[in-house]
C-alpha cells in the first residue's frame, strides 16, 4: 500500500464579518458618527417620544384616538382604524423603529412650501413636469 503524504497546513485568518475592535474605538466611531449628524444638521428625533415598549404601552393606554393619531402621523404611519387597529399599527411600527428598520418618515409635512399653487417652488415643479 502506498504511504500517505503529509501536508503542511497553511493557518489563515478567518473572516467572519464581526467588528472585534475594542469597546472604546466603537464608542469614539458612534461619538463621531453624532459629531457629523450635528455638523450636517441632520437631526433625527425619536417619533415615539419614548425608549421602551413599555413605556409605550403606558403612554398609549393614556392617551385618547386623536392623540394617538398625532403620534401616528409624526411616526410616518396612516392614522386610520379604531383605537384597538390604531395602538396595534404605533405598537408594530415602534417595534421596526427600535430595531432599526426605515427610520425615515414617510408623511409630507404640512407647513411645505410647494403646498400652496401659486408658490415659486410649486411653478417649478410644474414646469418640470410640463417639459415631459
Amino acid at each position: 500500500m502506498a504511504k500517505s503524504k503529509n501536508t503542511n497546513k497553511k493557518i489563515t485568518d478567518q473572516v467572519h464579518g464581526k467588528d472585534e475592535s475594542p469597546r472604546d474605538e466603537v464608542q469614539a466611531r458612534i461619538k463621531l458618527q453624532k459629531d457629523l449628524n450635528e455638523i450636517m444638521g441632520i437631526k433625527k428625533s425619536n417619533p415615539y417620544k419614548v425608549n421602551s415598549e413599555k413605556e409605550l404601552s403606558e403612554a398609549l393606554s393614556s392617551m385618547n384616538l386623536s392623540d394617538m393619531r398625532e403620534m401616528a402621523v409624526s411616526a410616518g404611519i396612516f392614522p386610520s382604524g379604531n383605537r384597538t387597529v390604531l395602538k396595534k399599527k404605533l405598537e408594530k411600527g415602534f417595534s421596526e423603529y427600535s430595531r432599526g428598520g426605515s427610520q425615515d418618515v414617510k408623511t409630507i409635512p404640512m407647513n411645505n412650501s410647494a403646498r400652496a399653487p401659486d408658490s415659486k417652488l410649486q411653478k417649478e415643479i410644474d414646469e418640470i413636469w410640463s417639459r415631459k
